[in-house]
């Protein structure tokens, strides 16, 4: 007489190591979404800069971005960073009607999350890069 079915030590030993790799594969997908927030949010900072130039250029007036705590400020609108990433330290740019920016108001801000972090650069030239 054969019996169908699995044994319950059988049922342990699957059930244990799906655990295991689910624990594992946790942990490793977690580093990832913290990775892609650190990346949207230089992504992000970066293409404000960008649009910050470009309205200074188009306005033919000065334009002013400050990245200060998990915000960004240009002209009357903000932009949050997602949660657990920070601009360090808080950085002030401004930009002349030819889209440079002002003498002293170029250089870099650092955006900040709890593993890693990314550099944007802004040249003397106005040229605005994520390192």
């Amino acid at each position: 007489m054969k019996r169908r079915g699995v044994t319950l030590l059988e049922l342990l030993v699957v059930l244990s190591i799906i655990g295991i790799a689910t624990f594992f594969s946790y942990f490793s997908f977690s580093g990832y979404l913290d990775k892609v927030k650190l990346n949207a949010a230089a992504k992000e900072t970066a293409s404000q800069l960008h649009l910050a130039k470009e309205m200074a250029r188009s306005s033919q007036k000065e334009t002013e971005v400050k990245c200060q705590g998990n915000t960004l400020f240009l002209n009357t609108s903000q932009v949050k960073l997602p949660q657990g990433i920070v601009f360090e330290p808080s950085k002030t740019f401004q930009f002349s009607s030819t889209g440079n920016p002002l003498p002293g108001f170029n250089g870099s801000v650092v955006v900040k999350g709890r593993k890693s972090s990314k550099k944007i650069i802004v040249t003397s030239l106005g040229r605005i890069r994520i390192e």
